[in-house]
């Protein structure tokens, strides 16, 4: 008796050639993501890091039943940078891209390295870059707007641009 499970060809008898995983690829420098691209990135991680900084204020106003003080706001645009600085820069280091980046499919590598991700180095300018583009109300996107996949201060300062996956 034969072999009850048969392998049935989906077209033809013809095999396909798969390519090489491991042959050096000669690609074109990835350009910079378009502004449109990055909106949503930058939305999800800002929303991201003021509902984790709005649990500990909302926490401490249900515990002690008072709003925070004129001299507290400055403690809490502190926490804001604080946790800012580290919702972007073990994220980028670790995995390339932060959690905005994640659902908008963006990333950043390293040119001409598949698979590495930025130094702490790169990924702390281009936290700067995001924080000086942010705190100028994005007067150096006027620059970038310019040409749709021209890199923005953040990209220029870590020398490493935000690519579409």
């Amino acid at each position: 008796m034969g072999s009850p499970l048969q392998d049935f060809p989906l077209r033809g008898e013809r095999e396909v050639e798969l390519p090489d995983p491991f042959a050096p690829r000669s690609e074109a420098p990835a350009s910079a993501a378009p502004l449109a691209a990055r909106w949503p990135a930058a939305a999800a991680d800002a929303a991201a890091v003021v509902l984790l900084a709005a649990l500990p204020l909302l926490g401490a106003r249900a515990a002690s039943g008072q709003t925070p003080r004129l001299s507290g706001i400055a403690w809490v645009i502190g926490f804001l940078l604080y946790l800012f600085l580290f919702a972007t820069l073990v994220p980028l280091v670790l995995f390339g891209k932060t959690v905005g980046m994640a659902l908008a499919n963006l990333s950043v590598q390293r040119p001409g390295r598949e698979g590495s991700h930025l130094s702490i180095r790169a990924a702390l300018r281009r936290w700067v870059g995001t924080i000086a583009t942010a705190a100028t109300a994005g007067l150096p996107l006027l620059w970038t707007a310019r040409h749709p996949e021209a890199p923005t201060l953040a990209d220029r300062l870590s020398g490493h641009p935000l690519t579409v996956d």
